[in-house]
């Protein structure tokens, strides 16, 4: 017993015994410490891209990428038909340089719910399109589609969204701007949210004497450092003039995996009044970055 422990009433029965001749009782046993390890801590995913004055729940952690169950050999994102972008052993391609026997990956459109693929066993032509869109290569299918499901959520938020709209008239410097897709999604499911989106100008600054006509699609997301960043696919402004409407319309046309790794690409679409254009972005720690596009207009 420590000495720093003994009081005067311990001390007097444990001499009172000693001199009764009697043993001192015996120690008592040792306690027995159980111990159980505590589990580790769920991994929280970080909350949606933050923008100035928002908040957000945080989601359920991202669920594993799935094992690769795409067709092996080229794919080709198609539109309506035509090439827009291809992978092969070489790399990867613009739809005017995409020929042969390929798997056709379709465009997910984003209508809410679960994000899911199809795949394809297609032809591209290696010859010319129709006239005047010569360099555009045409696809056609040959076997029947294979599903490729891609586990992980897509929210369309609401086109109102206050937050969003003065984030975008910020960067943009455009007043008031119109949403017309705000869509939440972890494109390469490492965790953290992106947040795309596409916006116009509101039509009454289109209406107005010498108005403007805006538009732009783009990416609002937080780097692995904690940064946020607003990164942009396409963005047009056209000082309206002259009788012929010079208007140019950005929209999100879908998701893709072109290049079969469980990530998704973008692909947007560009309309003008006499023409159309899509394109696929690749989108990475470094920035988006542009796969392949094809058009047709004047």
């Amino acid at each position: 017993m420590s000495k720093s422990l003994i009081t005067p009433h311990l001390l007097a029965v444990s001499l009172g015994l000693a001199a009764c001749g009697g043993e001192p009782p015996a120690a008592p046993p040792a306690p027995v410490v159980t111990t159980t390890a505590l589990p580790a801590p769920a991994a929280a995913r970080p909350a949606m891209v933050p923008a100035p004055g928002s908040a957000s729940a945080p989601l359920p952690a991202a669920a594993p990428l799935p094992a690769p169950i795409t067709a092996e050999g080229p794919r080709v994102v198609a539109h309506k038909g035509v090439a827009v972008a291809c992978v092969d052993s070489t790399g990867v391609k613009g739809g005017d340089q995409c020929a042969g026997s390929m798997t056709m990956v379709s465009i997910y459109r984003p209508v809410g719910g679960a994000v899911l693929l199809t795949e394809t066993p297609a032809e591209v032509a290696s010859g010319p399109g129709a006239d005047p869109c010569t360099w555009q290569r045409a696809v056609s299918t040959s076997g029947p589609p294979t599903q490729v499901p891609l586990r992980r959520p897509m929210t369309s938020l609401p086109l109102d969204n206050a937050t969003y709209t003065r984030l975008i008239a910020e960067v943009t410097g455009v007043k008031a701007p119109k949403l017309t897709a705000l869509l939440r999604i972890d494109l390469d499911n490492d965790g953290r949210d992106e947040v795309l989106f596409s916006a116009d100008s509101h039509p009454a600054a289109e209406a107005a004497p010498g108005g403007q006509s805006y538009s732009a699609a783009g990416i609002r997301r937080v780097k692995a450092d904690g940064a946020a960043e607003t990164l942009f696919f396409f963005e047009r402004r056209v000082e309206l003039s002259g009788e012929v409407p010079d208007t140019v319309r950005a929209s999100l046309l879908g998701f893709t995996d072109l290049e079969g790794d469980g990530k998704l690409e973008v692909v947007v679409q560009d309309t003008h009044h006499e023409g159309e254009g899509q394109t696929v972005w690749r989108v990475d720690e470094a920035g988006v970055h542009k796969l392949g596009e094809t058009g047709c207009g004047v």
